[in-house]
């Protein structure tokens, strides 16, 4: 009796006829009849045919070194299992029969010749040949189909952040936003407003680390509803209208797109809590926006400093600024009447159960359809055109997509209703500058700050100034002693630079 290793690969484009199962029945089928020996079977269940690089087979390779004296045949049910890449097959099949002294054996090629005689060696290396040629068609096709998807608006690969991978009635891929999507527009909106990379990266906290992370975001298309589709065969890389629904306005999107290419590599910013204000507030002056600086004084004491390099290293305590701007902010208060409250949150809660409900509709449709797949996937298995392996496989896809979709669907009530006590609580939190700016990090300050002073923040001779106050805000009785509201005439030059 002679003793073989059995090998059996299914790529996911195999699953429909091609199983493992069958593969085990063919390659079993030749042992008994040829009075070998199956010692192991390895299985790669969903790896491509590009090359070797698959755990089953990678262990099966280190078995054949440690064991080749023990082994006589390494059986498959076809050539193409193996690779389809003809130069390193062949390569892979000489090391083996060579080195190992093992013979590669088709369980359903090659019946009728000589495994040891030069036409067999020629005829498999048709087959390999001709496994190629299979794949590069195969590539071929995939390649061309994923062009037409993308070209008709269809965004087929991994979901950008913002959105979320789902199928529509058709079982066709789509896009949609989900809970992040208001963070990628934030996103674009502080970029906009002058904020570093790393400042985004950390105040969004939805992008991974990386040095151009941040960048990658604001370049995708996909974000105003385009499609950017790659060059394939005569037609040249484009942008198609997408199908889904687009996070950004293409005005914004472009705005970013002319500042990045004006801007080139932006240089790096460090944040720093020590600076809340570096990088926003300006030198009244020269009107050039002031950095943050520590130097080491006596006994080893830092102290904290707001600087303008461009009027002979200008400096400002920066302890006593940022003491400036939360005297500021307890002085003031937001101006809008009870009624108008009510208002804006009887219009957030009526805009979130329209939200919910075009969401609930959208999930009972496509839980339909995945009924319908399993109702479909069971009768292919009750009939014998799938087997126990692929029918589990699938079977518990569908239940988890099942889940997930049945979540979706339970929707509690949102209260319409507003409580006057909820509600004076609510304003009087909303209504504590001071306490809310403390509780943001250096870029929630800003943005704050940005809300509120309209113009921008200038340090000028011991105060603080701004051209204009925002008439949401007023003076809760206590006096602005550290802000001047002042209109002063500013060159066209510098509101140029500013935009």
């Amino acid at each position: 009796m002679k003793n073989a290793f059995s090998y059996i690969r299914i790529s996911t484009k195999d699953q429909s006829h091609f199983s493992i199962s069958g593969q085990m029945e063919m390659n079993q089928k030749y042992a008994d009849q040829n009075q070998v020996v199956i010692l192991e079977e390895f299985v790669d269940d969903g790896y491509s045919a590009k090359n070797f690089d698959r755990p089953s087979w990678n262990e099966l390779y280190t078995l054949l070194s440690k064991h080749k004296k023990k082994i006589d045949f390494l059986l498959v049910a076809k050539y193409d299992r193996l690779i389809r890449n003809e130069a390193e097959g062949l390569s892979m099949l000489e090391k083996i029969e060579e080195k190992y002294k093992v013979k590669v054996i088709s369980t359903t090629e090659c019946y009728f010749i000589d495994p040891h005689s030069p036409a067999f060696f020629k005829f498999r290396a048709d087959l390999f040949v001709n496994a190629e040629f299979e794949y590069r068609v195969i590539r071929d096709r995939t390649k061309f189909g994923n062009w037409k998807a993308r070209s008709d608006g269809r965004y087929i690969t991994r979901a950008p952040i913002g959105y979320d991978n789902q199928r529509d009635l058709n079982n066709r891929p789509i896009i949609v936003p989900n809970a992040d999507a208001h963070k990628i527009k934030r996103v674009f909106d502080l970029y906009l407003k002058g904020f570093s990379f790393e400042q985004i990266r950390t105040s969004v906290k939805i992008i991974r680390k990386g040095k151009s992370a941040v960048k990658r975001r604001l370049m995708n298309p996909t974000y105003t509803g385009l499609i950017k589709v790659a060059a394939c065969r005569d037609n040249p890389e484009k942008l198609f209208e997408g199908i889904h629904k687009p996070l950004i306005d293409r005005a914004t999107f472009w705005s970013v797109q002319e500042k990045l290419g004006r801007e080139g590599t932006p240089q790096k910013t460090t944040k720093n809590e020590d600076f809340p204000l570096r990088g926003y507030l300006r030198c009244a002056d020269c009107m050039e926006i002031m950095t943050g600086a520590r130097s080491k004084g006596e006994m080893g004491v830092y102290y904290y400093y707001y600087r303008c390099d461009s009027c002979s290293r200008k400096n400002v305590n920066a302890r006593k600024v940022d003491g400036w701007i939360e005297e500021t902010l307890k002085s003031l208060s937001i101006a809008i009447p009870v009624d108008y409250w009510k208002h804006y949150f009887k219009k957030a809660a009526t805009n979130i159960i329209v939200e919910k409900n075009r969401d609930w509709r959208e999930a009972k449709k496509q839980l339909e359809g995945v009924n319908k797949d399993v109702d479909s996937l069971e009768e292919k298995f009750i009939k014998g055109d799938l087997d126990t392996a692929l029918y589990k496989k699938w079977k518990a896809r569908y239940e988890t997509q099942r889940e997930q979709l049945q979540k979706k669907l339970t929707v509690s009530k949102i209260d319409m209703s507003i409580d006057p006590v909820q509600l004076k609580r609510i304003i009087d939190r909303f209504s504590e500058l001071y306490d809310i700016y403390n509780h943001k990090d250096t870029v929630g300050k800003q943005e704050l700050l940005n809300l509120i002073m309209l113009g921008g923040l200038y340090s000028h001779k011991g105060f603080l100034q701004t051209p204009r106050l925002n008439p949401l805000f007023k003076s809760n009785g206590l006096e602005l002693k550290y802000l001047r509201i002042k209109k002063w005439i500013i060159s066209s030059q510098f509101w140029a630079k500013l935009l």
